[in-house]
């Protein structure tokens, strides 16, 4: 199945894949059915995604209170150095801890 290949290639090449299809089914005005291994992995791209967004909304946060606006930033202000320990434990909790073997 053509969602599969894509999917084998990686997210990018899957959602065009899907785009192309249900970009067809709206021109014949037909029904797009998804199998429910499609659906799933359109679930799992959605959890990564919102995990994505988690991690950028930390980093984020972190670089307006500490008031980053250049590299230089971080190499010259203590209080940076300072926070970091509690910034990488806050990205730890939005992108999820490494499970050891």
């Amino acid at each position: 199945m053509v969602e599969q290949q894509a999917d084998a290639n990686g997210p990018a090449l899957w959602a065009e894949s899907l785009r192309t299809q249900v970009a067809q089914a709206e021109q014949r005005n037909a029904v797009v059915s998804l199998s429910v291994a499609t659906v799933r992995r359109l679930i799992e791209l959605l959890d990564a995604a919102a995990e994505d967004a988690k991690v950028a909304e930390v980093a984020h946060n972190f670089i307006v209170k500490q008031r980053i606006t250049c590299a230089e930033t971080i190499y010259q202000m203590d209080r940076i150095a300072e926070e970091a320990p509690e910034f990488i434990e806050d990205i730890c909790e939005a992108a999820g801890y490494h499970e050891a073997d």
